[in-house]
């Protein structure tokens, strides 16, 4: 499974402890906005008091000012996280991640250009980063360049092929370039995917099951705080791109808004739900 903030690694200095699982949540209940893990501000407070430590090393330092971007970044302190990684990068300057990072935000900016040269140098720093192939080939579909785009997404599932998360990608890019063979392939795709709720996201993009029965499966395996919250975020954000390839612009802007309204942050959903309705506020006719 694809993690959604598509980068590696485990948070340091996390406490024990968890947050109460939902109980019997209605649909309607979904988008209500996940909680936040209180854990991660504490953190925070930790990592502010150690790097006020005038004995650091150098490692220790850039150790430290990455960790707390990263938290920031899960909280949606996207300025903050963005400076800490600039710091870091200062530190670092062959730091794969956060060149990766920075090639998220700067295509949520759509600073397009900008993005490519980040991710290119994930690349060519750490060859084998296949997520920066991801977020290389998202860059490029909302810069329009699907064709290119394909032959990242392509490589990207090709080495993972179960996870359903790298089909569904692979779809909606073309979706724009071949619409006719598109649907086939991802049906042909979903064959080799492991997960059950994956499985289920494909079939509804597909439009083989319909938003109700997605919600029912969504329910179902629950055992992390929040996760509720997280698939309501990735359910929201699929039907969405299936509203707009189905050309129904207004329905997806519904579904993007619901997606956003999960305040799952570092989800690779929720962070290109906020693109898709700025691009559709930009192409709107009033804009």
């Amino acid at each position: 499974m694809i993690k959604k903030s598509l980068i590696g690694g485990v948070v340091a200095l996390t406490l024990s402890g968890c947050a109460a699982l939902p109980q019997q949540q209605t649909d309607a209940e979904l988008i209500t906005p996940a909680q936040r893990d209180y854990r991660l501000e504490l953190n925070i407070a930790k990592l502010n008091e150690l790097l006020n430590q005038e004995d650091l090393s150098e490692h220790q330092r850039l150790s430290f000012i990455y960790e707390r971007g990263k938290i920031y970044d899960q909280l949606g302190l996207v300025t903050l996280a963005r400076l800490d990684f600039m710091h870091a990068l200062k530190l670092r300057p062959d730091f794969a991640d956060v060149y990766n990072y920075l090639g998220i935000y700067q295509t949520l900016m759509q600073e397009y250009s900008l993005a490519f040269d980040s991710f290119d140098m994930v690349l060519a720093l750490a060859p084998k980063y296949d997520y920066a192939l991801l977020n290389r080939g998202i860059a490029l579909y909302y810069a329009s360049r699907h064709e290119i785009a394909a032959e990242d997404f392509e490589l990207f599932w090709s080495i993972k092929p179960e996870d359903g998360f790298r089909s569904l990608w692979a779809y909606i890019n073309e979706a724009k370039v071949q619409p006719k063979m598109a649907k086939q392939r991802l049906l042909q795709r979903k064959t080799q995917v492991l997960n059950s709720w994956e499985q289920a996201l494909i079939a509804a993009i597909a439009g083989n099951i319909s938003e109700q029965q997605l919600f029912v499966i969504a329910k179902k395996g629950l055992n992390q705080p929040n996760q509720l919250q997280q698939r309501a975020c990735e359910a929201y954000f699929y039907l969405g791109q299936k509203a707009k390839i189905d050309g129904d612009l207004a329905l997806a802007q519904k579904y993007f808004k619901k997606t956003l309204n999960t305040a799952v942050y570092d989800f690779v959903e929720y962070r290109y739900a906020q693109l898709e309705l700025q691009q559709q506020d930009a192409s709107s006719p009033s804009a």
